[in-house]
């Protein structure tokens, strides 16, 4: 069968596509059971063929080619209750004699005495599996004296179509004179149940390594005694800046933690937020398990994953800052300032400081210069009111936080709220709004403009830390609206008669809005006379007002807050139109002595329209 045709045989070898084998065929990995049983067949068949061999190389010359007829028939029956097929060729012959158990494996109805032909031989193997089968019959027949036990893996055909897994074990069992093989004897083992764990396995092992590498989580095999990494992956290698070879040689994992007390090796199981050092020595925040086992041959490591958590820590810190600051200008926003103000508040209360103030600023013509320039000015401005809080207070008074004496905070708008605690007196806030007022008044650089905003401060000072965080700020902002009546660029000390003039501006700003449905308002003329002829040359609209509850209310009073609320342009219209409408009635009643002319006063706001 062998001689000088390459051709394939039972003791060869199948090609292995990378889709079904692993790396090694040589081991074949399955249940302890499975394992078992395969080791002590493949023990007794190694023995079986041994001994065979022996034998044969002793016998006598006559019985050269069927040498110990008896004793072949022993062992072939002992090797039958192994369940393993039995075969045996002369190299150069076209026949191959294979066991009853070795027919039955593949479905094979035959005589037992019947040889098979090398064409059904060749038949029974995988096309697959044929050129290496035949590089290893080639092996076999070129071998000379030495030792020639093989053991080869590859696929036979059941002669229902399907294909078994089948491990062979042969060896040369006796020689021509010139020591090249003339008999070859071997076994064949049904593996299929094994070969499939083991193909399993392998899959399952390079999804494993395959899901190692491609995780977007740091990986790593750590020994537990000596804290040296044993394996790691990719993920690990971009979170930390090392390379490879550094980690598993150079650095170990107490390093990379940069903590003499680290007990992630101690207690694995444990999950932790840890601060992990780069190769470059900056940090990042890790979220980091892991498992502890033991290794076959009893080594204990750790399993541990390490998740690099800095960009979820990065928008954390972005939502703290949204909730507590302001976008545009970085200063604490409203929710900040009234949570220190409370903290603050409970501190005067127990006496743990003396008192605090609250300055509520509000820009004049910030509305001005928002509309005239845009709004991006408008936000430009902000940003460098707030440069200019920053650089007068926090020199002198450092930020809230660590026991500090200020807090400055965007209240919304163009308004600015400031907490000042551990200040001695009401002066000393006095002081501080005096500073500020000289500093904000000056001149702000725009969009290459030189602009100007003066601010209005309200103040208000607790020694007691009774009233609400709300009720302290609608202080401060009562006394602030105080300074803007009072002619704006002002700072004004809140009062409790402030809530009492705040309460009717109010209602005279609410009423103001239904008076001329209500007719409310009325005018009254006064003449206009000539001092040379005593002659009245024209007559001055004034406009009353007689509130429903608050009686005659003073022109002087309700115009500031028409001018403010808006109303004015309305209650102008109306006041013109009444003005000409009474001019009329006069000069068709009269006329020769009514008037030539009427007078009517007009607003900024009306001017401006």
């Amino acid at each position: 069968m062998m001689g000088g045709v390459a051709s394939p045989h039972p003791c060869a070898a199948p090609k292995k596509s990378p889709a079904e084998m692993p790396a090694t065929t040589n081991v074949v990995v399955g249940s302890t059971a499975g394992i078992a049983a395969l080791l002590v067949a493949v023990a007794i068949s190694t023995w079986l063929l041994t001994i065979t061999v022996q034998r044969l190389r002793h016998a006598p010359p006559k019985y050269k080619v069927r040498a110990d007829l008896a004793t072949q028939q022993r062992l072939r029956g002992i090797i039958a209750e192994t369940g393993m097929g039995f075969w045996e060729t002369e190299v150069g012959s076209d026949s191959v004699f294979v066991s009853d158990t070795y027919a039955r494996m593949l479905g094979l109805e035959r005589d037992a005495h019947e040889a098979l032909s090398m064409l059904e031989w060749f038949a029974l193997i995988h096309p697959d599996d044929v050129p290496l089968v035949g590089s290893a019959i080639a092996d076999v027949g070129n071998s000379r004296e030495g030792s020639s036990l093989y053991r080869l893996e590859y696929r036979a055909r059941h002669t229902r179509g399907h294909y078994l897994w089948v491990l062979s074990l042969g060896a040369v069992a006796e020689r021509h004179a010139d020591g090249m093989p003339f008999l070859v004897v071997g076994t064949l083992t049904d593996i299929t149940e094994q070969k499939h764990v083991q193909l399993a396995l392998a899959a399952s092992e390079q999804n494993f390594r395959s899901l190692f590498e491609q995780v977007p989580v740091g990986i790593a095999l750590t020994d537990f005694h000596s804290h040296r990494f044993l394996n790691v992956n990719d993920a690990l290698l971009h979170s930390t800046g090392y390379t490879r070879e550094e980690l598993l040689h150079e650095v170990t994992y107490s390093q990379l933690a940069r903590s003499a007390n680290d007990r992630l090796l101690e207690r694995p199981v444990d999950q932790r937020e840890q601060e992990l050092t780069r190769k470059d020595g900056t940090s990042f925040p890790a979220l980091v398990s892991g498992s502890k086992m033991r290794t076959a041959d009893g080594r204990e490591v750790v399993w541990s994953v390490i998740h690099d958590i800095s960009e979820r820590k990065a928008a954390e810190r972005a939502l703290t800052f949204a909730a507590n600051f302001d976008r545009l200008t970085g200063l604490a926003n409203r929710a900040q300032f009234t949570k220190q103000l409370d903290e603050a508040r409970d501190r005067v209360a127990c006496r743990e400081q003396p008192m605090l103030a609250v300055l509520f600023l509000d820009f004049d013509r910030f509305k001005f210069i928002n509309d005239a320039m845009g709004h991006l000015a408008g936000d430009h401005l902000l940003v460098q009111i707030a440069a200019r809080l920053r650089a007068e207070l926090h020199p002198r008074e450092a930020e809230l936080q660590g026991g500090s004496r200020s807090l400055i905070a965007r209240f919304g708008g163009d308004e600015f709220l400031i907490l000042l605690n551990d200040i001695g007196s009401v002066q000393d806030a006095m002081s501080i709004a005096a500073r500020l007022q000289r500093q904000l008044g000056r001149s702000y650089t725009i969009q290459d403009r030189e602009v100007q905003s003066t601010v209005s401060i309200g103040v208000t000072t607790s020694d007691s830390g009774s009233d609400s965080a709300d009720a302290v700020i609608c202080n401060a902002d009562v006394a602030m609206y105080e300074a803007k009546r009072g002619g704006r660029a002002r700072t004004v000390l809140f009062d409790p008669s402030m809530h009492e003039r705040l309460k009717r501006h109010v209602a005279l700003e609410s009423g103001l809005g239904r008076a001329l449905a209500n007719d409310e308002f009325s005018l009254v003329f006064q003449p206009i006379v000539d001092l040379a002829t005593g002659e009245r040359t024209a007559i001055e609209a004034l406009l009353r007002w007689d509130h429903p509850q608050l009686g005659a209310i003073s022109p002087s009073e309700f115009v500031p807050i028409a001018e403010e609320s808006g109303q004015i342009l309305q209650i102008g219209a109306w006041v013109l139109r009444e003005s000409l409408s009474t001019l009329e009635r006069l000069r068709k009643a009269d006329p020769v002595r009514a008037p030539k002319r009427i007078s009517v006063n007009l607003s900024r706001a009306e001017l401006a329209q």
